[in-house]
């Protein structure tokens, strides 16, 4: 008899969420190869806009989601109440998905899992796993909950303290299939893990998300690489994924024709860190293919591009292929920030390759340009300079306030300089709390430079 896993994707507590294109990628990964294991399955994504009717029709607070451009739309949400942390923001907090009395409601319908995993994203999202793990061990008191994920990955000791998981998980899913052989007592499980999968290439490149979980698959996320080249001082991405593995132009071609095969797929969103690295193996002869095919779809880049990377001939390739949505990390236009987003560009590069852009027929509007502010030793004048800098060329101003992530290089700086200690708590962790431990950006400071920027 099948032994049955249920998967988790928890709901979010913030001020603010909006789905640029998003899936949790990793724990769909998981679901398939589970699934090739011959093992049953459930997904349950608390953000998925298929519970979203039923949901406000058991909560009537539920405000509805709102459609935007290209798929892309604001969750549905429910005003909750801010953590104590919070309280001197004046903003309202949400959770944006279903809640965990909804949770109670769906497990009526599911089998009798055998074992839990639980995702997480955030680290300053914790709230919303630590609901569900609560309700989870009413409903299954006698289930194993592993509990994984960025929040994991970055904050495990917070993690193991708070989060009443029975296990949490921060290695790779090699030895993640191997707990879950050892949780279930079948090492059938991880012997035929072996024999399937590869051990000389990477997992993620052996499997595809599995998508059959969500009704409609108007948009998809696409993962062509995994890690990143760079090593922004900033940036959590290589410590998340440590190296970088990049998938050939030949998979990525047979991806994209299943999906258009399986189905309706009309946006495809680039999550990669580093999707232009090595272009001409990788980006270049998949958007060939896109062309000579004449594929009418539309390509997304939300997490920002190595704008290096751009070329007057990859410019007019992008254009043709039917890039939409271009976002760049430019990040400063001071040459310190600069040096310490490991010179992914400087003024004359980024000058040049905009030009470049906008002679293969890109709009400003198609172009963004995310730039943070809130660095340690950063002023509100190199910020005020960089937006200057990025409006001369009317292209879309992203301005992003920084996160401070644990086991980066700027988190240990900005806390030399902090009004107060944001160690112990994720929920410091938030762009949305940087008026309450930076000391230069305050709120009236933040919203000068927004109104700037827009």
């Amino acid at each position: 008899m099948k032994q049955n896993i249920l998967l988790i994707n928890p709901p979010v507590c913030d001020f603010a969420a909006f789905n640029l294109w998003s899936r949790p990628l990793g724990l769909l990964y998981i679901a398939n190869i589970l699934k090739i294991l011959d093992l049953n399955i459930t997904v349950i994504d608390a953000l998925s806009p298929d519970y979203e009717k039923d949901f406000i029709l058991f909560n009537k607070e539920v405000l509805p989601s709102k459609k935007k451009y290209f798929s892309t739309y604001h969750y549905y949400k429910e005003e909750v109440s801010k953590p104590e942390v919070y309280k001197s923001i004046k903003r309202k907090y949400y959770r944006f998905g279903i809640s965990s009395c909804f949770l109670r409601k769906l497990t009526l319908k599911l089998f009798m899992p055998d074992l839990i995993l639980i995702t997480s994203g955030m680290t300053y999202w914790y709230k919303g796993i630590f609901e569900f793990i609560d309700v989870l061990k009413e409903i299954y008191p006698d289930v194993k909950i592993i509990l994984g994920g960025s929040y994991v990955k970055l904050c495990y000791e917070h993690a193991a303290k708070y989060s009443k998981a029975d296990y949490v998980f921060n290695n790779d899913i090699n030895e993640l299939i191997n707990l879950i052989s050892i949780m279930l007592h079948n090492n059938g499980i991880f012997e035929k893990y072996k024999k399937i999968f590869h051990e000389n290439r990477h997992i993620l490149f052996q499997v595809l998300p599995y998508y059959d979980c969500y009704s409609d698959n108007e948009f998809l996320p696409f993962l062509t690489s995994v890690g990143c080249v760079n090593q922004c001082r900033y940036c959590a991405s290589h410590l998340l994924y440590p190296g970088f593995h990049e998938k050939n132009s030949a998979d990525m071609i047979n991806e994209l024709k299943f999906y258009l095969e399986i189905y309706n797929v009309k946006n495809i969103s680039f999550y990669d860190d580093a999707l232009l690295i090595n272009k001409n193996q990788r980006i270049i002869p998949f958007i060939r293919y896109v062309i000579d095919n004449k594929i009418d779809i539309n390509f997304h880049t939300p997490n920002g591009l190595h704008i290096n990377s751009i070329d007057r001939e990859l410019a007019i390739l992008l254009k043709q292929s039917g890039f939409k949505t271009l976002r760049f990390g430019f990040e400063s236009y001071i040459s310190k920030f600069q040096k310490d987003s490991d010179y992914k560009t400087n003024n004359r590069n980024f000058e040049k390759a905009l030009n470049d852009l906008f002679a293969a027929g890109f709009t400003g509007k198609e172009i963004g340009i995310y730039i943070l502010m809130g660095l340690p030793n950063q002023s509100v004048k190199d910020v005020a300079k960089t937006i200057s800098f990025i409006k001369k060329f009317d292209v879309t101003c992203k301005l992003c306030e920084y996160s401070p992530i644990p086991g980066t290089f700027y988190f240990h700086e900005s806390l030399k300089t902090a009004k107060i200690d944001f160690s112990d708590d994720p929920l410091y962790h938030n762009n949305s709390a940087l008026e309450l431990w930076s000391p230069v950006f305050n709120e009236s400071v933040i919203k000068e430079l927004k109104d700037m920027a827009r």
